[in-house]
């Protein structure tokens, strides 16, 4: 779902599009490895990303995580 918040000659506007052929339910597996306190981190999404899609594609997040103490 995509929100848009605006003003319009003074009222207040709010505008929800959703439809965009996604998959509603997200799910996957992640894992991190930790050193110190910095963390590498990995996600791969088991659903697919859109709808009745001729080829599959699946999202891969790769990130890094501070840890604070």
């Amino acid at each position: 779902m995509h929100k848009v918040k605006y003003s319009l000659n003074g009222d207040n506007q709010k505008d929800k599009v959703s439809g965009f052929n996604t998959t509603p339910f997200v799910y996957g597996l992640s894992s991190y490895v930790s050193f110190g306190n910095v963390a590498l981190y990995a996600k791969y999404d088991l659903s697919p990303i859109f709808k009745d899609q001729s080829i599959d594609q699946n999202n891969i997040s790769l990130g890094l995580r501070f840890d604070l103490n």
